[in-house]
């Protein structure tokens, strides 16, 4: 199987990423002393803000309401934005790597608040991508089968010749509804055992 294209994911693979600090940050503002937002939770928690549909405002505004949090906007954007702890080491050198070899598109959950915080650090290496595909751009969010059936569609990726990268299981059974060939990259894998699996891909 001839391997031509790979979509990465982006916090969790290329960057760096804590949802327990965010967790952590917001309960001081919180009353209850046992106040925890499990994992599930924080991915779930900005749906509708990671695909566009609702403003910076109204998305802070409704997570201070939600956990009767005790805080300025400002203070909850701030712990929202704790969860982002800056581009892995090696990501930079990897990419540049990759690409000599393979069409690559980056897709990610994310929303407006976390990518204004991360742009300028990340610019250099979004511009490496053949293609960037923003949750709360496109209207889409993984696991969603359109989101991938989209990003494929506008990238001109065969389907079968596409690998798609993801830290999170359950966006990688979504890209495996469509016939994407998938890894799940664990934390704490090196970037660059991922040519490895490829090569294993390939060999089927």
């Amino acid at each position: 199987m001839k391997i031509k294209n790979i979509i990465f994911d982006f916090g969790g693979v290329l960057y760096k990423i804590d949802y327990n600090a965010t967790s952590k940050c917001l309960a001081k503002y919180s009353s209850d002393i046992n106040f925890n937002i499990s994992l599930d939770e924080m991915l779930d928690l900005p749906d509708l803000y990671e695909k566009g549909l609702i403003s910076d405002e109204i998305f802070i505004k409704e997570m201070l309401s939600k956990y009767n949090l005790n805080c300025s906007i400002k203070e909850a954007e701030n712990c929202w934005n704790a969860m982002l702890l800056g581009l892995k080491d090696e990501s930079m050198e990897f990419i540049k790597s990759i690409k000599t070899t393979y069409n690559i598109a980056l897709f990610s959950n994310t929303n407006r608040i976390h990518y204004k915080k991360f742009y300028n650090e990340t610019k250099e290496l979004l511009d490496n991508f053949d293609y960037v595909y923003l949750s709360f751009d496109i209207g889409f969010r993984k696991p969603e089968k359109e989101s991938y059936l989209y990003v494929c569609e506008k990238s001109k990726f065969k389907i079968e010749e596409t690998v798609f990268i993801d830290d999170n299981l359950i966006n990688i059974k979504g890209a495996q509804s469509i016939g994407l060939n998938t890894i799940h990259f664990k934390p704490e894998e090196n970037l660059s055992s991922i040519f490895d699996t490829i090569n294993k891909i390939t060999q089927l």
